[in-house]
């Protein structure tokens, strides 16, 4: 959701798992990792808000996204904060290599929290209904013919979205830029070479089922 890097930055500032220096070395590093997070606790200066293209993915996808940002939070961030206090509780923390490893760790941990906190409030859900075929497009499928006779079909979903068995590609992959825009019938270079956009298709029922499931 659009709270998602707030709501992080909120509970880790609040969590119990660490103490209150540690929690402010934690959150500080974040935002010197993400700076542009620094509006989620700040009050937000008077600067114009730029509109930028929304990158959209797959139900699947982001639920996939949502579930690693869940598990870092609810589970490998207390396990690590143990971990420290475990360590701590060793002594000589200039020569604690456990509790200089546990630090390291739960630096990576927060990073990668904010990292995947920030991506899904950029990122938009679909299910990709609707979607015209008068054109390439993400939530479309085109089958390619070579000059050789070898036909291929592909399906462009979204940003996160690949699964070579189902030949679903991201519309960010260099052969979905190559492909969107066009019509049937035309020859298009791509990066295995030159083909023709046979026909443009809708999503199959297998696709439909994986994007949902």
């Amino acid at each position: 959701t659009e709270q998602q890097r707030r709501d992080f930055l909120r509970r880790t500032n609040e969590g119990q798992g660490w103490d209150a220096l540690d929690r402010k070395s934690v959150v500080a590093k974040v935002l010197r990792r993400f700076p542009e997070l620094q509006d989620i606790i700040l009050p937000p200066k008077n600067a114009a808000v730029q509109k930028k293209e929304i990158p959209f993915t797959s139900s699947r996808s982001y639920a996939e996204r949502q579930k690693h940002l869940e598990k870092i939070m609810t589970v490998e961030i207390p396990e690590n904060s143990k971990e420290i206090e475990v360590a701590r509780s060793y002594g000589d923390l200039r020569e604690n290599a456990e509790f200089k490893y546990a630090k390291e760790r739960q630096g990576l941990l927060m990073a990668q929290g904010a990292q995947l906190a920030e991506d899904l409030e950029k990122v938009k859900p679909t299910d990709f209904a609707g979607v015209a075929l008068d054109e390439v497009a993400m939530g479309t499928g085109v089958e390619l013919a070579y000059a050789s006779g070898m036909t291929e079909t592909y399906y462009i979903l979204g940003a996160w979205d690949q699964n070579e068995e189902l030949s679903i590609i991201s519309n960010e992959t260099r052969l979905a830029k190559a492909l969107i825009g066009h019509t049937a019938g035309e020859m298009v270079e791509i990066p295995a070479g030159e083909c023709e956009l046979k026909t443009i298709i809708p999503l199959s029922t297998g696709i439909k089922d994986w994007i949902n499931g």
